[in-house]
């Protein structure tokens, strides 16, 4: 469990578990940088990692404005 991130580490958990029970989510992260979000990506990969395929792309500051 991440410090201090147990209600969003909860959440994520509870998207796993919707999705094991045959529950379609979709699930988006937003915030500033460095505020944590690929800990939280990886707290939801180490989950699920050997029972599902998991793709990830990660973006650049220089793409920020392209479409």
């Amino acid at each position: 469990m991440l410090l201090g991130r147990r209600e969003e580490c909860a959440a994520l958990d509870k998207v796993v578990a919707d999705v094991r029970a045959g529950t379609s989510r979709v699930l988006v992260l937003r915030g500033e940088a460095g505020v944590g979000k690929s800990a939280l990506l990886g707290h939801l990969t180490d989950q699920i990692t050997g029972e599902w395929q998991v793709a990830s792309v990660v973006g650049v500051e220089s793409e920020r404005e392209l479409p």
